[in-house]
């Protein structure tokens, strides 16, 4: 019991940050896939600039994403997306 215990002590904050990235760089990568419908869209609902704030909110999801399953300063990284 004790074996699992450090088990997940020790990995458990990696395999939540690895999963919660995923989510992050997968959206990301959706929205290069479909980037024009994903700008049309944005700039259909209204908001100025879209296709900069296009790109911004790619650079966030899949750049924030690798940098949180990384680990590297994940309490900003999970900031910035707050």
């Amino acid at each position: 019991m004790d074996t699992l215990c450090d088990l997940i002590r020790r990995y458990g904050p990696l395999a939540a940050r690895i999963l919660l990235a995923q989510l992050f760089i997968v959206s990301g990568c959706g929205k290069i896939a479909a980037f024009a419908k994903t700008a049309a869209f944005m700039a259909g609902m209204g908001l100025p600039l879209s296709t900069l704030l296009l790109t911004l909110t790619i650079a966030l999801e899949v750049g924030g994403g690798v940098l949180l399953a990384a680990g590297w300063r994940a309490r900003r990284i999970a900031a910035a997306f707050f």
